[in-house]
């Protein structure tokens, strides 16, 4: 998961608006809650998410 966040939060693309609402608020695990509000893009593993990172060559 911290080699997603890293990749997202150096995408150019990433605009200011958007940090703030990453996908952990959607989460149902308490801790990953409570940093739903962290300025990093945080991300569920899945395979579009690695094709992107790939895509970006990031990964």
């Amino acid at each position: 998961m911290l080699i997603l966040s890293i990749i997202y939060s150096c995408n150019s693309e990433v605009n200011i608006n958007s940090v703030n609402q990453n996908q952990l608020n959607k989460e149902t695990s308490l801790y990953l809650k409570q940093h739903a509000q962290n300025p990093i893009n945080w991300q569920r593993w899945t395979n579009s998410i690695f094709e992107v990172s790939e895509e970006l060559d990031k990964l």
